[in-house]
């Protein structure tokens, strides 16, 4: 029997890699492996071409909002089809196999009651990766089979239900997939293709078996539960089915997107709840477009232009657009008020029975010479809010140290609009050292320079270093000056990068240095991740809770910088490659989830 594994992708490199490494050490490997790539054209890039088995990818058209699941894994099979498969193995992209998954499956579709049934394997939903990976034997220890469905003992199959087929892993033999229909190619986006693939089943008299010994296990990647990233889809699938079949499927999800503010009962069927009105401060920033999601109803969206005070920081202004408003969130750019006049800010929220949902992006502000303003402000902010955020966990663990709260760590999300492309070339040996308009958290920066060339000449590399116009003639920079003239580094002095620039001149850079003092969290740093370029970042904040490949150096308030540590931590990210940028898909996946947090928070805070 000729069998062939079918996995889709758009995105999740690594995840597919580590498939293809599995299948291809298993002692029992398919004759076929078929990738099929939604949208995808890096995707091949992804596969090993070392590995005894060779896999073939097939091109499908996608749109990033709403991926052509269905259709996909119809195109997917007709070309394992078209290569002699006699039993079809369909494996999600996040599953690893287990090395005899094949071998089940193959004894269970010789069987005569396994033949002409769709089959499938337990599932165990594993945590995050060990740091050696996932091998056969500690995927064995985490064998933990998703208690909703049936896992029958090695070499037992046991009959189930249709409604609780899963597309996960599967398999089918050829014939039967024929008298099924394939997917139905009507639904696209996710959610409610592979209920539909198993009510035809059942309409076609087709059996459905749990198959023991054919185990998966699916890698751990962000998501939220109930999938609100998903919301639109599983609406729009869902008055797909019921057109078909009558009833709505993935109730349970429907009933949680309900009870969480986001969905609404219409009659038979269901529909999207109203837009929060949600009014962020400030209204326009790359962060706040980033975590914005699309159901909300912004507020005054246009109020302010630049880094102007936002009006509504104003308790007079607050309390006459109050009763537009059902959510305010608060980022940053409260920094002209003073604790008392925060307060009564503050005070005009809670008469407006507005809540409060607080990001805190600082712990230390930039901009700031000492913290008693910020750490004044914080106080009166995180003792208000009904939620508070933050991007990291030791950010998270200093906000409860400090301020006696618990705060919700979110991720900082790509705020990439449009990556160049094609990526320009990293030219290898080459840091990067941003001075900017010496925010107040750049100290001594001749020292940091002076660190930094000795680093990158230690590798063989070279420093370039940028400032604003604006900072030419201060004193503490001359000293860069004198490195510039005597050819130590390279300075080059513009007005500030617009996006285009600035994300060129990144991607150029094998190594970019966070020249802080004090901090907390940096979008740069998460533009550095987006395009491929090694960070060396300060002991101060929470930088390396970020990314964990950024590579530390020893500089803080509290026993400033140490050179040595700064040269070192250059000069070893230089005899490195440069990191892979990260994989959009993943990246723009992980913002949509980013996105659906606070769309719950948001929808939360209204009904309070």
């Amino acid at each position: 029997m000729r069998s062939a594994v079918v996995t889709l992708a758009a995105g999740r490199h690594e995840h597919l890699r580590r498939q293809h490494a599995h299948l291809a050490a298993a002692p029992h490997r398919p004759d076929d492996y078929v990738v099929v790539a939604m949208g995808d054209p890096d995707l091949e890039s992804a596969l090993d071409p070392s590995l005894d088995l060779r896999a073939r990818v097939v091109h499908v058209p996608a749109q990033a909002a709403a991926l052509p699941l269905a259709a996909a894994r119809n195109a997917g099979v007709r070309a394992a089809v078209e290569n002699g498969a006699d039993l079809l193995v369909l494996l999600d992209v996040d599953c690893l196999p287990a090395p005899d998954l094949l071998r089940h499956y193959t004894a269970a579709s010789t069987d005569r009651a396994g033949a002409d049934a769709l089959l499938c394997g337990p599932v165990t939903y594993l945590p995050p990766a060990p740091a050696a990976g996932w091998s056969p034997t500690a995927l064995l220890a985490a064998r933990n089979p998703h208690p909703a469905r049936p896992a029958p003992p090695p070499g037992a199959v046991q009959p189930g239900d249709h409604e609780l087929f899963w597309s996960l892993s599967f398999a089918v033999r050829t014939e039967v997939w024929t008298r099924i229909g394939g997917f139905f190619e009507g639904y696209t986006g996710y959610g409610g293709e592979d209920t539909d693939f198993a009510q035809q089943a059942r309409a076609r008299g087709v059996p459905l078996l749990w198959v023991g010994g054919a185990e998966a296990y699916h890698q751990h990647h962000a998501t939220t539960a109930p999938p609100v990233q998903h919301l639109e889809d599983i609406l729009r699938n869902g008055a797909v089915f019921f057109e078909r079949w009558g009833w709505w499927p993935m109730a349970g999800w429907l009933e949680q997107f309900e009870q969480a503010g986001l969905a609404r009962r219409v009659g038979d069927g269901w529909a999207p709840a109203r837009p929060v009105r949600v009014a962020a401060i400030p209204p326009r920033h790359p962060y706040v477009d980033a975590v914005r999601p699309t159901t909300v109803a912004q507020v005054l969206p246009d109020r302010v232009s630049g880094w102007e005070p936002d009006p509504l920081l104003e308790p007079g202004a607050l309390l006459a657009a109050a009763p537009g408003i059902e959510v305010v969130h608060l980022h940053f750019g409260y920094e002209h008020l003073d604790e008392a006049g925060l307060s009564a800010w503050a005070d005009a929220l809670r008469a407006s029975r507005l809540p409060l949902v607080l990001t805190v992006h600082d712990l230390r502000n930039p901009h700031d010479p000492s913290r008693e303003q910020h750490d004044g402000h914080l106080r009166v902010l995180i003792a208000r809010a009904a939620e508070v955020l933050t991007l990291t966990q030791g950010a998270a663990a200093e906000i409860g140290d400090r301020f006696g709260r618990n705060a919700t760590v979110v991720a900082h999300p790509t705020t990439l609009t449009a990556p160049p492309t094609p990526l320009p070339e990293t030219e290898r040996g080459l840091v990067t050292l941003h001075l900017k308009s010496l925010r107040r958290n750049v100290v001594d920066p001749a020292a940091v320079v002076a660190a930094a060339a000795e680093g990158a000449m230690r590798a063989g590399g070279r420093l370039r270093v940028d400032m604003h116009p604006e900072v030419v003639r201060r004193a503490e920079l001359q000293p860069v000056h004198r490195l510039a003239k005597s050819g130590r580094i390279e300075l080059n002095v513009h007005e500030r990068f617009d996006d285009d620039e600035l994300h060129d001149y990144l991607a150029r850079s094998h190594v970019s240095v966070l020249p802080y003092r004090f901090g907390t969290h940096s979008g740069w740093l998460e533009l550095c991740r987006d395009l491929g370029t090694a960070v060396v970042a300060p002991s101060s904040g929470h930088y390396l809770d970020q990314w964990a490949d950024a590579v530390a150096y020893r500089h803080d308030e509290q026993s400033g910088l140490d050179p040595s540590s700064l040269a070192a931590s250059v000069e070893q990210q230089l005899r490195a490659p440069p990191p892979r940028p990260a994989e959009r898909r993943s990246r723009l996946a992980h913002r949509e989830a980013v996105r659906a947090r606070h769309a719950v928070l948001y929808a939360a805070s209204r009904r309070r």
